[in-house]
Formats: C-alpha cells, structure tokens, sequence
C-alpha cells in the first residue's frame, strides 16, 4: 500500500489474487499430493513448502519516500582553558544531518484507539467489513445447497461454484479502476456496491434456471471482491497507513462473533424454514442498511465539500511551486496546516464529524 496512491485500488485487488487463484491451484494440487504420498505426507509437503516461502517476507520494505525526514538537532562542543579568572568558550554548532526529503508523506494523524472509537465513521467500517466478510462465507457455504434445491444436479452446482472464483478476479481488478479514475469517490463507490449486492440477494430466491443462478453467483462474486478490496482501501483513506493493522484488528474482533454464529444461522433456515430463501432476504436486509449508512457518509462529504469554494480547492491543493498536489500526501500538507480549516480538508478527513 505504500507504493501506492492513486492507483491504490487497483494495487490492492492485484494483492489480494493469491486467495482466488488459491482456490483454482490447491484443490488439484492437494489431490495430487494425497494420490502420490499419502494425506499424512501430504500436509508435511505443504509445511515445507510454507517455511520456504517465509523467507520473502524479507524483501518488503519501507519505500524511501515514506521515511520521515529524520535531522538530528544543533549540539554544542564547549572548551574551556581556565587561567585565572579568565576563561574562553568555543562554541561549534554541529552539521544538520538528513535522510533524503520525501517525495510523498504519510498522514500524520496521531490516531490512538480511544481516539477512533469516537469517531463514527470508524463504526461504518469495522461494521460493513465484518458483515461483508461473515455474508461471503454464508453465501457460499449455501450456494451448492441452494442450487440443488432449485433443481440443478450436484454436478451443475459445484461447476457454479467456479463461476464465483472467475468473477472474484474480475471484480477485484476492474470495479476498484472506477475509484482510481477518479469517475466515482471511493465511498460512493462501495455505498453502491453494498446497495447492489442487497439487490442481488433480493433477486436470488426468484432464480430458478441454471443460468439465471451462475448470473446470481457470478455477480455477487464481482460486488463481493470489489467491496472487500474497497474496504481496505478506505481505512488506509481514513485512518493511514500506521494505524492499518489496529483498524483490522478491531475488525477481526467483531467478525470473528459473526463467523461463529455462520452454522447456526445457516442451520436455523435450512432446518425450520426448509430453505435458504429467507436467508438470502435476511441478508439483503442486512447489507440495504450497510448501504445506508455508507449515504450517511457520502451524503457528509458532498456536504463538506460544499462548504470548499473553487478559489479555495484550487489554493488548497496547488502549492507555490504551482505543481498541484493530490492524494494523501496533500491531504496531510492541508489538513496539518496551521491555517487550514476544516473546509480546506478533504472530505476523507471532515468526515469524521458526522
């Protein structure tokens, strides 16, 4: 992500391949491994190979652009001849000693936990990516089941299920471009998305052909990747990259509950209503307020934005060199100014007053 400004979407779905073409590589892999050495033998194999990849981990580092500049402050050397009553002082200021000066700064919010959990839109996005992530796992531990009840044979049903994989790859490259392009604010972007899925969910109970259901699977593999990736990209938006892990660990605390209760809600649709329809309703429901709260924020920003005059945005983000400046990186010149108000920030950072 520190390589990444704006473009950091598209950066963020390419990275997050691993999981999808996973799930078209190690299902045939593992087969193989179990066929060849044994099912014991097999998971040594897959240890082994795990521990020679850790060492890539090595290779990631911290670009020079992001390294705060780091000057050591004036010393002073004092020499003293005593002769008498007399005495000399010679004082020497020491080189100033710096690291290359950024080319693009990261956000230098001081973030704290118990500054974040008063922050509403810090609620908006542990919320929507826990439920997005606990409605991913529910929407496929079903998908098979639901397609048999509707008349297709276990054959037909676990082909869909590749159909959500293919689409997977599709949604987290393409649809995050639409933010990247700058022809929709991120936000707005992952409010439609939760809004479509919603739809998507309403719609599925009524599919009752095969084609008709590989286009439920297929477009809800699109909106489900897409939003998982814009998630990610919206608390780096929101909160920086310093404070990513913190927010992601928040995250997994509350999705962790959700996942949990996944059987049982499952088995409580399945076994007292005899089918997943009412499921897939509930989730609908679930992600049209998701949608609503991500109004909420889009709704605040247009309005912060608002408040900006043309002759404001245009000083704001254009500094003396009369290079414009965009990204984080301006956000954090405008917003750590001393003379910035807050309609001279931008709306990832007046948002939090909602």
């Amino acid at each position: 992500m520190m390589y990444f400004d704006k473009h950091r979407g598209i950066a963020m779905g390419i990275t997050s391949l691993g999981r999808t073409l996973a799930g078209f590589l190690f299902p045939q892999f593992l087969l193989y491994l179990k066929d060849t050495y044994s099912f014991h033998w097999s998971f040594f194999i897959l240890g082994a190979i795990s521990i020679n990849i850790t060492p890539l981990t090595y290779l990631l580092k911290e670009p020079q652009w992001c390294k705060r500049e780091k000057q050591c402050g004036p010393t002073a050397s004092i020499h003293t001849t005593s002769s008498g009553c007399t005495t000399e002082l010679s004082i020497h200021q020491q080189e100033h000693q710096r690291i290359k000066t950024p080319v693009q700064r990261l956000p230098e919010y001081s973030w704290t936990l118990s500054s974040m959990l008063c922050t509403p839109i810090f609620y908006v996005i542990v919320l929507s990516s826990a439920v997005t992530s606990a409605f991913e796992i529910l929407f496929m531990s079903s998908m098979i089941d639901f397609c048999q009840d509707k008349g297709l044979t276990e054959d037909d049903a676990v082909w869909l299920a590749s159909y959500f994989n293919l689409t997977d790859i599709l949604g987290r490259l393409c649809i995050p471009l639409l933010a990247d392009r700058r022809f929709l604010r991120r936000s707005t972007l992952l409010m439609l998305i939760q809004l479509l899925m919603a739809s998507v969910m309403v719609s599925a109970p009524y599919a009752t052909t095969y084609w008709s259901l590989a286009a439920i699977e297929a477009f809800a593999a699109i909106l489900v990747s897409s939003g998982t990736v814009m998630h990610d990209v919206l608390a780096v938006d929101y909160f920086g990259l310093e404070k990513l892990s913190m927010v992601y660990g928040v995250i997994g605390v509350v999705r962790t509950p959700l996942q949990l209760c996944n059987p049982l809600i499952l088995g409580f649709f399945r076994d007292r209503t005899g089918s997943y329809n009412d499921m897939f309703r509930f989730l609908a429901g679930m992600l049209y307020f998701l949608g609503v709260l991500w109004l909420a924020v889009v709704c605040s920003e247009r309005r912060n934005l608002a408040c900006v005059s043309p002759f404001q945005r245009q000083d704001s983000s254009t500094p003396k060199n009369g290079r414009k400046s965009i990204g984080p990186a301006a956000n954090s010149e405008r917003a750590n100014s001393p003379t910035a108000s807050p309609s001279q920030v931008s709306p990832e950072r007046v948002v939090y007053g909602l």
